[in-house]
């Protein structure tokens, strides 16, 4: 028996594969942008719930560091996945790992390669010899308007 689970979200961004995740001139390309765009949207998503139910704080959530990781890293490949390294200093190993299990039934589980995106939620780079590049700086805009949507006062959600 094959059991498939597939999650239904509409994300803010239209996913660009087949193409290289940075220019000539080593600018992440919108591929990187959209796609960290969508991750950054569904994490702060599921940190707000995970929040609430572990009555974890959600400073603990904030995002300080994005890297691109594995073979778009070292290749720039077109063909492969992108692979993200969210750097979250203060979040639990516990709490981080549950998060990924989700990221990864929409972003990566049952996608051909070039459409998938494998997310690394971690406190540090646990890999610092492998290859990878930082991308906070390019995107601080955008990681930026995410930590601050995830700190902003919510509605109270009445049952």
């Amino acid at each position: 028996m094959v059991i498939k689970m597939n999650i239904l979200y509409n994300l803010p961004k239209r996913y660009k594969p087949g193409r290289p995740m940075f220019h000539e001139n080593g600018k992440v390309s919108e591929r990187v942008r959209g796609g960290l765009e969508n991750v950054l949207d569904v994490y702060t998503k599921i940190a707000e719930m995970q929040s609430r139910v572990t009555d974890n704080n959600l400073a603990n959530y904030v995002v300080r560091n994005v890297y691109i990781v594995g073979s778009g890293a070292r290749n720039n490949r077109i063909d492969s996945d992108m692979d993200l390294l969210l750097l979250v200093p203060r979040l639990d190993e516990g709490s981080a790992k549950n998060i990924r299990v989700m990221m990864t039934l929409m972003f990566f589980a049952d996608k051909p390669k070039p459409w998938a995106i494998d997310v690394f939620i971690r406190k540090e780079d646990i890999y610092p010899d492998r290859e990878s590049i930082e991308v906070t700086r390019q995107l601080e805009s955008l990681i930026d308007q995410y930590n601050r949507l995830l700190l902003s006062p919510k509605e109270a959600i009445s049952s």
